[in-house]
């Protein structure tokens, strides 16, 4: 297949909705073209000759652009979402592009290029259900996958720590604020002196000096640093925006052998043992934290089957699925 997508690359949901997958699909074999930034002809002239064009979540002038042109030359689009935008906690630094005139006129513009494209792609069944409900005839679920690379990254638990991390953006203030996770957090840090605890995105108030918070890092430096986790932790409240989102994080954190913690809420309502974690409801967070530093045989038990399940998790394994829908939408064009 010849294959052009548009995906940002100053954004994690770009590479793994797209750079992560087009990269797979071009070590099967297939021409993959990225088209760059530039005025509405250039792109289209980048993808003329194609047989299929990928768009992740892009609806400016430029994408809508290429939408035309494949409609009028008869090639298949895929445009694809992975949040539900709309519902963006106030928190979130991109939440003003989706309230008040603007953000009508930007979901509304998305609305469009969905109903428009033969497929919409989400990572989540909650997603997929929003899409239909909206009018959009074929929409597909393909999760999200880790990079083939993250596997080794992977390390043994050290003797002399315990490192408890939390990857999370800025709208899991929501999370934090209304789970008890810092003051759990921070009574295990008085307690235990081996536990360490880190936080990259959110900001916890705990005043400690195993207490580490990172701003954020790139997409390609984030693995090394959740590497350095012994516990992975995802507690998210009940809201729509969280009931929406993909289980990519408990993917993350297993794909490097890491034993999880996470709130029995959307994506994560259906995980549990087999891949490694625990659900824990807002008001257990305390004694689960608390249960997972005491039994180290318990922690190296979940360890071994987060490695398990997260080895199957690649985006290598399961690229798959993108190519086969890519060419069942060529061949119903054809």
């Amino acid at each position: 297949m010849n294959i052009a997508f548009l995906a940002d690359d100053a954004s994690a949901n770009g590479w793994y909705r797209a750079i992560y997958p087009m990269q797979a699909l071009a070590a099967l074999g297939h021409n993959v073209r990225l088209v760059a930034a530039g005025d509405p002809a250039s792109r289209v002239a980048a993808v003329h000759g194609c047989d299929i064009v990928h768009i992740h979540r892009q609806h400016d002038e430029r994408a809508r652009a290429i939408m035309q042109y494949a409609r009028r030359t008869g090639m298949p689009v895929i445009w694809d979402n992975d949040d539900d935008l709309g519902s963006l906690p106030e928190t979130n630094v991109g939440s003003r592009r989706f309230r008040g005139l603007t953000g009508r006129r930007v979901i509304a513009a998305q609305r469009k290029m969905a109903l428009e494209a033969d497929v919409v792609t989400t990572p989540s069944s909650r997603l997929a259900d929003m899409f239909r409900h909206s009018g959009v005839r074929d929409v597909r679920v393909i999760e999200n996958y880790l990079r083939d690379d993250v596997m080794f990254l992977r390390r043994g638990e050290r003797h002399d720590r315990l490192v408890i991390g939390w990857v999370a953006g800025l709208e899991h203030h929501l999370d934090s604020d209304q789970i008890p996770i810092a003051a759990a957090l921070g009574s295990l840090l008085v307690a235990h002196r081996h536990v360490e605890v880190r936080t990259v995105g959110v900001r916890l108030p705990i005043r400690h000096e195993r207490y580490t918070h990172t701003v954020g890092y790139v997409v390609g430096d984030l693995a090394p640093a959740v590497a350095e986790f012994d516990v992975g932790l995802a507690p998210l409240i009940d809201i729509p925006f969280n009931l929406a989102r993909s289980n990519l994080k408990l993917k993350e954190y297993a794909g490097l052998g890491i034993p999880w913690l996470a709130s029995p809420i959307g994506p994560y309502a259906a995980m549990g043992r087999r891949e490694g974690g625990r659900l824990v409801p807002d008001s257990m967070w305390p004694g689960a934290l608390e249960r997972i530093v005491r039994r180290r045989g318990e922690r190296r038990r979940m360890a071994r089957r987060a490695g398990r399940w997260g080895a199957t998790q690649t985006i290598g394994q399961n690229v798959t699925q993108w190519e086969q829908l890519m060419l069942e939408l060529i061949n119903r064009k054809r």
